[in-house]
């Protein structure tokens, strides 16, 4: 597959997500706050799934929302509900605290947001799970909308997708949580990765298609210029790092429940 093939796809399976007060009703800027969100359907049913601090951020006040974009339809993440508000990202909740938050979206809707314009979307499908074998030191991709790189063009706000590319620290196992990508780079990257988090993460196939197999949770850098302190030097200016949870039908099906659906 050619790169922009591939980064056509990748870019079909998540959107940004923008984040302010007031449902956003003034609109938005590049300096409205963003994350991502990835699009998963499990059971014939369509999702959007992003991270639990993201809708933390979301929900900070009673009139804070947040709305994922499709050109100039939007999806608001929270409705009035007789007297007050009702929040429609679900977090994950169990034993331990697990960083994702979900809501549906419901049979065909991406489908009919994609006739309004802009860039088409589609969901991850766990309903014909295809699983990734990666080995240590394969290359995996990471890609969502990094929140210091938005631009205004006119009446427009563009909001990059970014492709982080870097090695799996490890193998990947069906049963596995988590997993990580690590690369040193020759220079300090361009990109702060805040703001990815909730976008989804790919292996390469023999072919060099990308296989879904994982949603970010966590990236570094997380700004522009980047400075590591003496008490947080694990990683400098010239590291890729990126956390992520295993994506799986046994997984989607177990967060599923545990946010209440």
């Amino acid at each position: 597959m050619e790169p922009k093939e591939r980064s056509a796809l990748m870019n079909r399976y998540c959107a940004p997500l923008f984040i302010g007060e007031n449902y956003l009703a003034d609109g938005h800027d590049e300096k409205t706050i963003s994350a991502t969100v990835t699009f998963v359907r499990f059971n014939g049913v369509d999702f959007a799934v992003t991270c639990r601090h993201v809708s933390d951020e979301a929900y900070a006040s009673l009139t804070s929302t947040a709305r994922i974009h499709f050109g100039r339809a939007v999806i608001q993440l929270k409705e009035f509900k007789g007297k007050s508000f009702e929040r429609s990202l679900r977090d994950v909740d169990g034993d331990k605290e697990i960083d994702i938050s979900i809501t549906a979206l419901g049979n065909g809707y991406l489908e009919t947001i994609n006739e309004t314009g802009g860039k088409p979307k589609s969901p991850i499908d766990l309903d014909n799970f295809q699983a990734v074998t990666v080995n240590e030191n394969d290359m995996g991709l990471a890609v969502g909308f990094p929140d210091e790189h938005k631009s205004l063009n006119g009446e427009f706000v563009q909001s990059p997708m970014v492709e982080v590319i870097a090695a799996f620290n490890t193998s990947l196992k069906p049963a596995q949580e988590t997993f990580a990508l690590h690369s040193t780079l020759d220079k300090p990257s361009e990109f702060g990765l805040s703001g990815i988090s909730g976008g989804p993460i790919f292996a390469l196939d023999t072919n060099g298609n990308p296989l879904p197999c994982g949603i970010v949770f966590e990236g570094h850098p997380s700004a522009i210029n980047y400075e590591a302190s003496p008490s947080s030097a694990f990683f400098n200016s010239n590291d890729l790092f990126i956390r992520g949870y295993s994506l799986t039908p046994t997984t989607f099906e177990a967060w599923l429940e545990c946010a209440g659906f």
